[in-house]
Parts: structure tokens; C-alpha cells; sequence
């Protein structure tokens, strides 16, 4: 049998490269299958090292500021020799899964890290040894919700109050800007990978989607919302930016920022995983699809790498496995097609048992698939 093993990253566990070798290593011990590897990622957790896998990619490490104390840190980024491109896993700057729980509150942090790494990508564009043609930034996973104008902040961005003082380029501050000072732009291309396709305000834009699981409370949104719409008020009336309508609101919208600090160009989780990647041609050979994420609910079905698997194995029926922490069974039913669940959250007494023994979990599921 030829089983394709293609999930996304199980979040607070492991990333999918790990979790594709430890299923690899298990269902080899139980039968003699032809496997191929495929983790994924759709811009968020994980997209370095998928990269890394298949471009072949040299790994550099740059100091940057955290997000939410004074402290630094080292953030990897991935470097292609021959296409002259860097690749950035814009989590590892700037993303919650590097933020305590008891630290969350986006409106008083911004993305000045990742404004940073770039900076320091930028001087050095032009050396023998890093010559840098393109950069891909994987946008997902990230701890704020400030429209990227922090890393903007670190070009020579500013927010000017009503009596002509200046401002902290934070959301907190959004509803009390008057005026905007752009800041210097780049000679160079950005590629975004994104992992949902929303406008950066309204009902289903950043703020009311995301911004609560970052640390927004539910009775602060409104006035996020406002201040966002204050913000892209001034761009599109100083400037003749209309930003309010452009699919760049993912990763807080940290696209709108990055759309001001270079030419900008999107490509969405499913080109980037479809042709990419080749998952299509990958799926085709394959007998057995095995895909899963930590939790596969509503939003998996948006874009997110767990959805397209599962989108085009049906397309090709194909017999597919979805490993989850737990699974949201009426998205499931919904798909109208035969897919075998394995939740590894019923495997054990609560969902903290799950998370620290998920190498565990993952070896039952691989006994279940083995049969």
C-alpha cells in the first residue's frame, strides 16, 4: 500500500515535519508500506522547516527584540543560494506560540521583530554570500493585530496625534492617530503566504475572527475594530491607499504594513501547497491519504493545509485517514465523503494528557491505521 502522509502542524505539540516522521517511523513498524512524506504548512507554524525540506534551504539566525518584554532573541530564517531567496517563518518573529498566555494583549505590543529581521535582511541583500533577489514571509501564527505598522515603525513609520505629538505605533493607540508619516520603502519583492483570505475589517475580518485567541478581550473588540478603520481611513484619504477591501488580513493584517514597505505579492496556502509543494501529483499516487492538525474545526476548511489535503483526496477519491486532537464531527459530515477519524484527545483521560504524550497518541493512531 502507498500512503501519503501530508498533515499540517499539531499546535502546542510539534510542528509537521515532526509529526510526519513520527508516523512514518511507527506505521513502518507495523507493516511494510511504501510511505512518502509530505508535511505542510499553509503559512503559519512550521512553514520554515517545510520550506527547508523542500527547497533545500541553509538556515541563518538574526537577533531581534521580543514582542512582548526588553528581552532578544534569535529568529531563523531560510536562505536559497541558488534563487537568491529568503524564506521567513513570520511566527518565529512575532508569533503567540512565543507569548505566555499571561503576557497576551496585542493591543499594547506590534510586529517591530519581524521590522527588524528585515531590516537586517535588507543591509545585507548585497553580500557575496546573501545575495537576496526575493523574500516568501509565511503569514499565520502571529501574536499581534496591528496591521504590520510596526514593522513599518522601524522604516521611518510614525503616528501624529491631534496637537502634532507622536504616537507608539501600537492598536492601542489606532483610534487616536490624526496623521501618518509613510515610511521608506524597499527594493525588493515580497511574496505573502497566506493562510486565510479576509479583509483586514468587518464581521469576518481580523479583528472579530482572530484578534479574542491573541489576547483581545471580547468587550475590547469594538474599539480595536474602530481604531483599524481609523487607520485605513487615513491611508486611503492622505494616500489613495484603499487597503479596507484587500484579502491581506491575515496574520493581524500584517500584509497592510508590509503592502507599504515593499512591492507585495499574495499567494494563497492552496497555490503555495498545490503547486508548491505538488500535492496534487503526490495525492495521485497514493492509496491512503493521511493528513490532521491539532484541531480540525470550521476555520480548517479556510485555506488551511489540513482543508486542501482533505479537498483533493476526495476530489480524487482517494481512502483518507484525519488525525486531530479532536475534530469538529458536523464540518466533517458536511464533506459528504467517507473519511476515517482517529482523535487522539478520546485516546486519553483529558486534553493535557493528549498534548504531553502526543508522541504516544501518535503511535495508537498509527496502530489503528495499521489495523
Amino acid at each position: 500500500m502507498k500512503i501519503l502522509i501530508a498533515p499540517n502542524s499539531f499546535k502546542e505539540c510539534a510542528n509537521s515535519v515532526e509529526v510526519a516522521k513520527i508516523l512514518n517511523w511507527h506505521l513502518k513498524k507495523f507493516h511494510r508500506y511504501e510511505i512518502d512524506l509530505l508535511p505542510l504548512s499553509d503559512g503559519g507554524d512550521g512553514f520554515l522547516q517545510v520550506c527547508k525540506n523542500v527547497f533545500d534551504l541553509e538556515l541563518k539566525r538574526f537577533k531581534t527584540p521580543c514582542v512582548y518584554n526588553s528581552g532578544d532573541k534569535f529568529v531563523p530564517v531560510g536562505y536559497s543560494q541558488k534563487d537568491k531567496s529568503v524564506y521567513i517563518e513570520v511566527s518565529d518573529a512575532i508569533g503567540i506560540k512565543n507569548i505566555p498566555p499571561e503576557f497576551r494583549n496585542p493591543l499594547q505590543y506590534n510586529s517591530k521583530p519581524s521590522g527588524v529581521l528585515l531590516e537586517k535582511i535588507y543591509k545585507q541583500k548585497n553580500k557575496n554570500d546573501f545575495s537576496v533577489k526575493k523574500i516568501t514571509i509565511g503569514i499565520g501564527g502571529t501574536g499581534t493585530s496591528d496591521l504590520g505598522l510596526g514593522a513599518c515603525a522601524v522604516f521611518g513609520l510614525k503616528f501624529i496625534d491631534a496637537q502634532g505629538g507622536s504616537l507608539d505605533v501600537i492598536p492601542g493607540n489606532f483610534s487616536r492617530v490624526k496623521r501618518i508619516i509613510l515610511p521608506s520603502r524597499l527594493n525588493m519583492s515580497i511574496e505573502l503566504v497566506l493562510d486565510v483570505l479576509i479583509n483586514p475589517i468587518g464581521k469576518n475580518g481580523t479583528t472579530y475572527l482572530f484578534a479574542e485567541q491573541k489576547g483581545v478581550k471580547k468587550n475590547e473588540l469594538a474599539c480595536l475594530e474602530s481604531g483599524v478603520k481609523n487607520i485605513l481611513n487615513i491611508l486611503n484619504k492622505d494616500f489613495g491607499l484603499n487597503l479596507k477591501d484587500e484579502k491581506i488580513g491575515a496574520g493581524g493584517a500584517l500584509g497592510v504594513g508590509l503592502s507599504l514597505l515593499a512591492n507585495t505579492k499574495i499567494k494563497t496556502s492552496t497555490d503555495f501547497i498545490m503547486k508548491e509543494l505538488k500535492l496534487k501529483e503526490k495525492i495521485k499516487k497514493a492509496d491512503l491519504v493521511l493528513t490532521g492538525e491539532g484541531n480540525f474545526d470550521r476555520q480548517s476548511m479556510f485555506n488551511k493545509a489540513t482543508g486542501i489535503v482533505l479537498n483533493e483526496a476526495i476530489l480524487q477519491k482517494k481512502n483518507i485517514v484525519l488525525i486531530a486532537g479532536s475534530a469538529d464531527k458536523n464540518i466533517l459530515k458536511k464533506l459528504n465523503y467517507d473519511v476515517k477519524v482517529i482523535e487522539l484527545g478520546k485516546l486519553f483521560s483529558s486534553r493535557e494528557e493528549s498534548i504531553n504524550k502526543f508522541k504516544e497518541g501518535l503511535e495508537k493512531a498509527a496502530q489503528i491505521i495499521a489495523g
